[in-house]
């Protein structure tokens, strides 16, 4: 074969990338098949001038506040549906299985799709894709506020604001670790200081509401406050790319390059290699090479059993208060301890992450462990104060991993993977929180009792924590390889 030809096939092969990937070829490989020559494309590096330079401070601090805010927005509207859930049984004549289903999809759902949520923010930005999310999430609580049917609550209030929320959530997170570096866990603990706040005034402000204006005027004030946060995504102000840097080695906890075959020859290597690339686009596109390393697979297992088991803490707490005979309004106290609680946690946790030589990796995975043995005894506490002590002690531990959950990510895959990396942690995540609720409220409805539910999936929180350890293990090995 001439080495024309060769070179008009190499001419054609190299448009082998994608937008955010360039391919660079360091072996060719040939052999003679009926398809024509074959192309082993050994190492792949993404283009570093993408990379910003995080300023640890300034503006910052207003995207922090920023973020903290729509945080506190939608940890209150978490805590909302924990009052609703009641109410929508009662309204709707239904089981707590069935009500349960709306609570998930809200979460659940929303955060699943949050795949697809990574690239939009790589493409349109935070600012961008947190208003879409909130307009999308007003609209779904006005259109819930119509409902004549449990079926209505599913798609306006569970899907459709469900994904406005997952976009909010992503966005907003995603410009906190981008604005930080050194400071980005304190950062981060603080912006998700807004669920806490959020749950900590969420549930007494849903009862206020409920009792003033009934279900139906309630969603539609809420809608109305997911409004307001339109105001705080124009302040995620968007940073400028660093087009000096080049990063000239990958960093140990990174992704390995991907392998691609490139088969070109006469007559088919035109469609063959669109394809390749599509597919090859399409697979970086959702941060699916990321999966190819172990520790942040078993992360992503790990964080799919923490919001299974966790969920149905944060939100049948309340419920179960009710089945054992306590009021209502203090069931609703229990939000507040919980909100309370976990923010302190969250920042002071925080703060100890951020001291150099704190491995977050093992704080996320202990906090775990030892949240989903305090839900597992939960059982054992049955009167109004004692269920509170409880509270008290699991929102301790849930705020030392809820504050360097998303830290965490970085840690593993770099800040260049973080969009990707936060979407599909999202994803793993709504899985869990999908099936919680209504598998809490499945139990509850055979056994007419909450103790086994929380028994049951306190022990898969635990063992989220447990896969913590595992992947902390692997990645500490991992380094271990790299340095030698």
């Amino acid at each position: 074969m001439s080495s024309s030809v060769l070179n008009d096939d190499l001419e054609e092969t190299k448009a082998i990338q994608s937008n955010d990937i360039e391919v660079k070829v360091e072996s060719v490989g040939i052999a003679n098949g009926k398809d024509g020559l074959t192309l082993k494309v050994d190492n792949i590096n993404r283009p570093t001038d993408q990379l910003m330079t995080s300023p640890d401070g300034g503006w910052g601090w207003v995207v922090v506040f920023a973020a903290m805010m729509v945080t506190t927005v939608i940890g209150g509207s978490y805590i909302a549906f924990a009052i609703l859930y009641i109410e929508f049984v009662e309204v709707f004549h239904t089981t707590r299985l069935a009500a349960g289903w709306i609570g998930s999809l809200a979460i659940g759902c929303g955060n699943i799709l949050g795949i697809f949520f990574g690239g939009f923010v790589k493409r349109y930005g935070s600012r961008i894709t947190c208003i879409v999310g909130a307009v999308i999430t007003a609209t779904g609580y006005v259109a819930s506020a119509f409902s004549t049917d449990i079926v209505h609550l599913y798609l306006a209030y569970g899907i459709v604001s469900g994904i406005g929320v997952s976009m909010m959530v992503v966005s907003s997170l995603v410009i906190v670790m981008q604005y930080f570096d050194r400071r980005r866990p304190t950062a981060v603990a603080l912006a998700v200081f807004g669920y806490s706040l959020g749950a900590l005034i969420g549930g007494p402000f849903a009862q206020m509401l409920l009792d003033k204006y009934a279900w139906r005027g309630t969603l539609i004030i809420i809608g109305g406050i997911f409004l307001q946060t339109i105001v705080c995504a124009f302040l995620f102000r968007p940073l400028v790319l660093n087009q000096s840097s080049r990063q000239q080695e990958q960093n140990p906890e990174s992704v390995p390059a991907m392998e691609l075959d490139a088969r070109v020859g006469k007559g088919s290597h035109g469609c063959i290699s669109k394809f390749r690339n599509f597919l090859s686009s399409t697979v970086h596109m959702f941060g699916l090479t990321l999966l190819r390393h172990p520790p942040f697979l078993l992360y992503m297992v790990s964080g799919f059993c923490l919001s299974l088991g966790i969920t149905v803490f944060l939100q049948h707490t309340p419920s179960r208060a009710v089945s054992l005979g306590i009021e209502r309004h203090k069931a609703a106290l229990l939000s507040m301890i919980m909100g309370a609680t976990t923010g302190i946690s969250r920042v002071a946790l925080g703060f100890v992450a951020n001291i150099p030589g704190v491995n977050r990796l093992l704080q996320y995975s202990f906090s775990a462990v030892v949240s989903g043995a305090i839900q597992a005894a939960t059982g054992f506490a049955k009167s109004f104060p004692m269920i509170a002590v409880f509270v008290v002690l699991q929102s301790i531990s849930n705020g030392g991993f809820y504050c360097v959950q998303s830290t965490v990510i970085v840690d593993i895959n770099g800040i260049e993977n973080v969009a990707r990396s936060q979407a599909l942690l999202c994803f793993s995540s709504g899985l869990g929180i999908l099936v919680s609720i209504p598998f809490a409220g499945f139990l509850f409805d055979i056994t007419n009792n909450y103790d086994i539910p929380f028994l049951v999936t306190g022990c898969i929180a635990l063992l989220g924590g447990v896969l913590g350890l595992v992947a902390n293990l692997w990645l500490k090995k991992m380094k271990t390889v790299a340095s030698k």
